[in-house]
């Protein structure tokens, strides 16, 4: 499943999905209503990653 599909699935029109894959079987799904709080999780997640 990838992010389109899960937005079509439960309804997540019009909203920012972020997906972590990064660990096996441990896929998940974060959902911001505005693309400012998505871009800021996203740089949280790479500050994360870098350490």
């Amino acid at each position: 499943m990838d992010k389109q599909h899960f937005a079509k699935s439960f309804g997540f029109y019009n909203l920012y999905l972020t997906w972590d894959d990064t660990e096996i079987a441990d896929d998940r799904v974060e959902v911001f209503y505005t693309k400012e709080d998505a871009e800021e999780y996203l740089e949280e997640l790479r500050k994360r990653k870098l350490q």
